[in-house]
């Protein structure tokens, strides 16, 4: 989220399979990173934190690991919410992870597009 685009790639299995905000199931390291990216790129300048972490690695399940983060910042790229509009922004998301020998394999991350959307419609004057 800091803007390492090669680290996308290279930390998933080259047939991940993920689920993200929207209802979008993406098949593929690529498909994954352009989601990510296309959120990243609306926000470019926010701050990303990372609130709480979790993993487990156990029994015979495979290694997972889940986090809860934001990004706050303006709504100054182009990217997943159309034009830059100079928005002040707050993204609150999570995201369930599981690893496999290859990387990682399956991933959930859910951010709230309703409420980034009302918040750019607000700086508009638009409701």
């Amino acid at each position: 989220m800091q803007g390492d685009l090669a680290h996308l790639l290279s930390e998933y299995d080259r047939a991940a399979q993920a689920d993200h905000a929207g209802a979008r199931h993406l098949i593929g390291a690529q498909a994954i990173a352009d989601s990510w990216l296309s959120l990243r790129a609306a926000f470019p300048m926010a701050r990303f934190a990372i609130h709480h972490t979790i993993g487990m690695d156990g029994g015979l399940m495979p290694p997972r690991a889940a986090l809860r983060w934001s990004l706050d910042g303006t709504h100054d790229g182009w990217g997943a919410f159309g034009p830059p509009t100079g928005a002040r922004v707050h993204v609150m998301g999570l995201a369930h992870a599981e690893y496999g020998p290859w990387g990682l394999r399956r991933e959930c991350a859910l951010w709230d597009e309703i409420a980034i959307w009302k918040q750019i419609l607000l700086h508009k004057g638009e409701t």
